[in-house]
């Protein structure tokens, strides 16, 4: 072997030296008594269990030899450990390779030496069981042989010693795993009897611990046995692996646990039963919470909307449907983007950038657009969804439509500019009150002036149309006090001849004015000057109907009272 092979040889011996944890421990019966063995077989005054570390020869067991360790480079082992069959010095003293060493040079001034060694299943040599004489002399076959089992035996007894170690290494491993385990772990026998239990299941159901080890199912937990319990048990003892869910009652509320029994073989004893038992109540109180909230979103009269960051939609409720005509195939998978007219994208933008940074946005009043191409007024709140660490991974959009409630608010703002109208009209109807009354009283006295037929009817028509202004403004007046118009018989004929007179006068003259007024027409009851008002519009829309001329008609008939003919 090359030296770097030489030198990866020894580390790899070294390490499996180490890993019987052997070295500097106390003595061991097992391993006295196979030294005892060792200088009875082969009838010598030392016998010795040698294990070489990296520089000393260190003994687990000895007779006849005060010391307890020598250095490796002085002892017999460091040239036995270079074969792996039995190493015989019949005489040290006639051996160049160990005149010198301390031992023979010394007391106990050893001539013989036989060392066995003490080899792995992996064919690393750990030490040597050896045996020294202070005469010269020989092994027969028979000594040669048992020292050779003797050697194999020490190695049986320090692989059992490392795997014990190994196997109670893991038992506190899975100690610890256990007690500190958040599931429940039992071991229940073919009687029934806990043979185990760890310190979560005793604080699941407020039991002393170890303390239950050895009792009876039925006696810990005689409420759950007869019902829920025993039925379950008895098939898995029999083998059957079961899983199911266990109610217990209790004063903070229905506790809830997942019970799964694992049946195993248990040598001759029958099958020994497994129990995991993990506390689900939170759980299920989640999902009670969470079926809650999905009736909620199901019967919301709102849009409620679940997307990813990137808009792509994963939620829509049957409101969403409705309001924005949309089906939850059509639009879960696609970007929320399809319902935002084009004018208002950067919108959206802007609330994504907000929920990103954890915020919210409450309330906007904004469009959007349903599916067969109408705007609506909606308001929106869009919210942040968080995982358990704070890290934003998804977004909650509530949409309520608002259309009705923004046309209503409209219309009561155009009732508010109409009550400011009527309350500036009242205004003007009492300057205008004010100016038509000098000019009643001048006609008065201007009737004293006219001398010729003319212009008395002429004073006529004015006093007659300055009297119904004066009438129009009272009326404007009583609508601005918001008082309903006076209502008395009226003459219609008179009205009618009033009208065909103002328009005669008005009009322009090529437009003819007929007047067909029967004797016998009726009175009416009614606010004159409303039915004046209703007449006059009539013929002032005739007027303006006929740009070259035509010819207005009056007349009495029920369903008609004015008749306009263009040329």
């Amino acid at each position: 072997m090359t030296q770097g092979e030489n030198i990866a040889a020894e580390q790899r011996r070294l390490a499996s030296l180490r890993r019987y944890g052997v070295l500097d421990t106390g003595p061991e019966p097992a391993m006295d008594d196979l030294t005892a063995l060792a200088t009875h077989i082969c009838a010598t005054p030392i016998a010795l269990i040698s294990l070489v570390d990296e520089g000393r020869l260190w003994f687990k067991s000895k007779i006849g030899l005060a010391a307890t360790a020598l250095p490796r480079s002085l002892s017999f082992c460091e040239r036995a450990m270079a074969q792996a069959e039995l190493f015989i010095v019949p005489d040290a003293t006639r051996d160049d390779r160990f005149t010198e060493l301390p031992l023979v040079r010394e007391e106990p001034r050893v001539r013989f030496y036989a060392g066995a060694p003490l080899l792995t299943p992996e064919g690393d040599i750990l030490g040597t069981l050896c045996v020294m004489d202070r005469v010269p002399r020989e092994l027969g076959p028979e000594q040669s042989a048992a020292l050779l089992r003797l050697s194999r035996q020490v190695m049986l007894q320090l692989e059992f010693r490392r795997q014990a170690s190994e196997l109670r290494e893991t038992e506190e491993r899975m100690r610890l795993v256990t007690d500190t385990a958040s599931v429940g772990l039992v071991m229940v026998n073919g009687h029934q009897r806990y043979v185990y239990a760890n310190e979560a299941y005793a604080r699941m159901f407020h039991l002393p611990g170890a303390d239950i080890v050895g009792q009876r199912v039925a006696e810990v937990l005689p409420d759950l046995y007869e019902a829920q319990i025993r039925p379950r048990l008895e098939r898995a003892l029999r083998g059957e692996r079961i899983s199911f869910e266990m109610r217990r009652p209790g004063s903070g509320g229905e506790k809830h646990f997942l019970v799964k029994y694992e049946p195993t073989q248990s040598g001759g004893s029958g099958w020994l039963v497994v129990v995991v038992i993990t506390d689900v109540t939170e759980l299920h109180r989640a999902e009670l919470i969470s079926l809650r909230l999905a009736a909620i979103v199901e019967s919301s009269g709102d849009a409620i909307i679940g997307k990813e960051l990137d808009g792509i939609i994963t939620s829509w409720n049957p409101s969403a449907e409705r309001i924005f005509g949309f089906t939850a195939g059509e639009m879960v998978g696609t970007n929320i983007r399809r319902l935002i007219p084009e004018e208002r994208q950067s919108e959206e933008q802007e609330i994504m950038d907000r929920i990103r940074l954890g915020e919210s946005v409450e309330h906007l009043e904004t469009q959007r657009q349903t599916k067969d191409g109408r705007l609506l007024e909606v308001a929106i709140t869009v919210s942040p969804i968080k995982d358990s660490v704070g890290r934003v991974v998804g977004v909650s959009k509530v949409a309520r439509d608002i259309t009705e409630r923004k046309r209503l608010e409209r219309q009561f703002l155009r009732a508010q500019r109409m009550e400011s109208i009527g309350t500036l009209a009242g205004g003007i109807a009492h300057d205008l009150n004010n100016v038509l009354t000098p000019i009643l009283m001048s006609i008065v006295m201007l009737r004293d002036y006219a001398g010729d037929a003319e212009s008395k009817a002429l004073l006529e028509i004015l006093h007659a149309s300055a009297r119904r202004g004066a009438q129009m403004v009272k009326q404007v007046l009583s609508f601005a006090r918001g008082v309903d118009g006076q209502r008395m018989p009226v003459n219609a004929r008179r009205v009618l001849t009033e009208i065909v007179d103002v328009t005669r006068e008005t009009f322009p003259k090529s437009i003819e004015i007929v007047g067909v007024l029967p004797e016998s027409l009726w009175t009416v009851t009614g606010d004159a000057t409303q039915i004046h008002q209703a007449l006059m519009n009539l013929c002032v829309n005739a007027r303006d109907a006929m740009v070259t001329g035509g010819r207005v008609a009056r007349i009495s008939k029920a369903n008609k009272c004015v008749r306009a003919k263009a040329d």
